[in-house]
């Protein structure tokens, strides 16, 4: 009967504990067995966000960033509020991988000339903002 392999182990013990063991070995700079753990892992719990995080964290340390991209983009769909994914984002974002983050013509709505009016139940509820927008402040 063939032996298993401590990482194989490890990643049947469940979620918690593999996801824990991963990050333990990717902050003791073991990232190969890092990546190995998280992808056995992974695959018996998909929806596990650490490990994605770990998984992408992992590869970037190795200098794979397109792969720690789709880890981290993955960990970010399934936890919009990650923060580690977010930051292991904008850093890949940083070296120039995985392009845009954000549309910028997300911002130019108002100005384009394409854009629908808003309802007039949103112009009611924007107003009392717009003017405690304009009005001095407290502070100042």
């Amino acid at each position: 009967m063939p032996t298993r392999s401590a990482t194989s182990i490890r990643a049947s013990q469940g979620a918690g504990a593999f996801g824990v063991t991963a990050e333990r070995l990717r902050r003791a700079g073991d990232f190969t067995a890092a990546i190995d753990l998280c992808r056995q892992g992974l695959a018996q719990h998909p929806g596990h966000v650490g490990a994605r995080v770990t998984l992408g964290l992992s590869f970037m340390a190795t200098g794979r960033d397109d792969d720690a991209f789709s880890a981290l983009e993955e960990a970010l769909r399934l936890a919009p509020d990650n923060l580690a994914a977010i930051r292991g984002l904008a850093e890949l974002h940083e070296r120039g991988v995985g392009g845009e983050m954000v549309d910028p013509s997300m911002f130019d709505l108002a100005e384009s000339p394409e854009a629908a009016p808003l309802p007039a139940e949103l112009h009611r509820a924007i107003e009392p903002a717009a003017a405690l927008a304009d009005a001095p402040s407290a502070i100042e």
